[in-house]
């Protein structure tokens, strides 16, 4: 039996399809935020004053040790399976090891 998971985005403002996920770092915590075009469009233009004002340190952020991995796929696929993961934020090398062990 073959089985095809649908991850839809869900924007974290106004509930409604979300185009893109937003990575961002403020006081040494990271976050991530699912938002349509129109709301990543003002979240990006609320930032611009104070991006255009600070001093930018160091070079691109470091991805995680795990690129090509579809977030949001791995996240379906654990939940289907009753592993525990978080709904927003990195997931742990574990899971993702288990994810590609089985497959995928």
């Amino acid at each position: 039996m073959a089985t095809h998971t649908v991850t839809h985005l869900v924007d974290d403002i106004d509930g409604n399809a979300a185009d893109e996920t937003i990575s961002f770092t403020i006081d040494n915590a990271r976050y991530e935020i699912d938002l349509s075009q129109q709301n990543a469009a003002n979240f990006r233009k609320a930032m611009r004053e104070y991006v255009d004002h600070a001093r930018r340190v160091g070079g691109p952020v470091a991805k995680q040790q795990f690129t090509g991995v579809d977030v949001a796929a791995v996240r379906a696929w654990a939940q289907s399976r009753h592993i525990t993961v978080k709904t927003r934020g990195r997931l742990s090398a574990d899971v993702i090891a288990q994810y590609r062990a089985a497959g995928n």
